[in-house]
């Protein structure tokens, strides 16, 4: 497995430490080439969060904060047709994604590589 950057990883410590934290967030997994242990220094951050039913509609509207705390500064871009959340990318060019899944229809065979 591939471990990727030191700016990727931090992400992924933030993700790790600071979603847990909301009790809103029951899960949060990685996807895409972290996912499946195949990242290189090129590659983007898929975070993935798993929510009660109840808080999709902050996180629909939040989404970019949330993200923000675990980038600090970032523009984010268009979003996803369909789902909650959308993409981010920092000032130095990580490309971080980020997305909210509600609980009552969280299929968690939907990815590959859900990590």
């Amino acid at each position: 497995m591939t471990i990727g950057d030191e700016r990727q990883q931090q992400v992924i410590e933030r993700a790790r430490i600071v979603l847990p934290e909301d009790d809103r967030i029951l899960g949060v997994y990685l996807v895409g080439s972290y996912g499946t242990g195949e990242a290189d220094r090129f590659s983007d951050v898929d975070v993935h969060c798993v929510v009660t039913d109840e808080s999709l509609p902050w996180f629909e509207e939040n989404w970019a904060d949330v993200l923000r705390s675990l980038t600090g500064p970032t523009v984010p871009t268009d979003r996803v047709p369909g789902l909650i959340g959308g993409l981010g990318i920092t000032p130095d060019w990580l490309h971080v994604d980020l997305f909210c899944h509600p609980l009552g229809s969280f299929d968690r065979f939907q990815y590959d590589g859900v990590r």
